[in-house]
């Protein structure tokens, strides 16, 4: 009786087209990582439960285009910035977001007023925060934990070198950060640089339950997916990728 792991490995080889096979047929490909460090927590916090098209329309758009237009930077993915372009740091965004403050951050920035993601809690009053404000909470976070990663050298080695299962990024971790989650920590680093991680969202755990007939935890996914990938021959990042845009086109069939 095939495991977990290889019941995912014949499911990707017979039903994604094309079939996952290093090095050059694949789906979607490995993304590449953003320039500067503030669009990595933008796209982190304001993707979680929403359309991406929302985030990042890919022509300029959406909340990465919109603060990137605001900022006078480049949106758009690579491996180095443009001529005379100056990285924008976690700092930068930080100061920003103090010197509007959130809600005109939030409306006159990027022009996305969703709010926090979690229950409210009983001892705040009024409904909660905007996702700006938990941009910054996160952005000073990661400069408590890691003060060289508000550039994207120092991002980028702590996204490589962090262990997300420390109980310090769960609920009542001194890392942790009200509306940031298992799933948000996972895709931060991946954006940051990571290949080795998987973002266990709704279409990749919805993917491996339709597989597998079970519902694993979150760790486990990421556990068997990894696996997966070593087998495929491909970083999970890309595996992650790929999961997803083939089950947000069978979703549109």
């Amino acid at each position: 009786m095939p495991t977990d792991v290889e019941k995912l490995v014949q499911y990707i080889r017979a039903n994604f087209p094309p079939a996952i096979v290093p090095p050059s047929v694949q789906i979607g490909g490995l993304p590449s990582p953003f320039l500067h460090p503030s669009l990595c927590v933008l796209d982190a916090v304001y993707s979680a439960q929403q359309h991406y098209s929302a985030v990042d329309d890919k022509k300029g758009g959406g909340v990465i285009g919109r603060y990137a237009g605001y900022r006078g930077i480049s949106h758009t993915k690579g491996t180095s910035l443009e001529d005379g372009e100056m990285e924008d740091t976690l700092t930068d965004l930080i100061n920003l977001i103090y010197a509007l403050g959130p809600e005109s951050f939030a409306k006159d920035v990027v022009h996305n007023e969703t709010k926090r993601l979690g229950k409210q809690p009983k001892s705040e009053k009024g409904k909660p925060p905007f996702r700006s404000q938990v941009c910054l909470e996160l952005a000073q976070m990661l400069l408590t934990i890691e003060p060289a990663s508000s550039y994207m050298s120092g991002l980028s080695k702590w996204a490589e070198e962090v262990d997300l299962e420390n109980k310090a990024y769960k609920p009542r971790g001194k890392f942790y950060v009200k509306g940031i989650g298992y799933d948000t920590w996972h895709y931060l680093c991946m954006l940051a640089g990571n290949e080795d991680l998987v973002k266990p969202d709704v279409h990749i755990t919805n993917f491996v339950k339709c597989v597998l007939g079970r519902k694993p935890t979150k760790p486990e996914i990421v556990g068997l997916l990894q696996e997966a990938a070593k087998i495929l021959g491909v970083p999970p990042k890309q595996l992650d990728n790929s999961i997803w845009n083939y089950m947000r086109n069978k979703k549109k069939r």
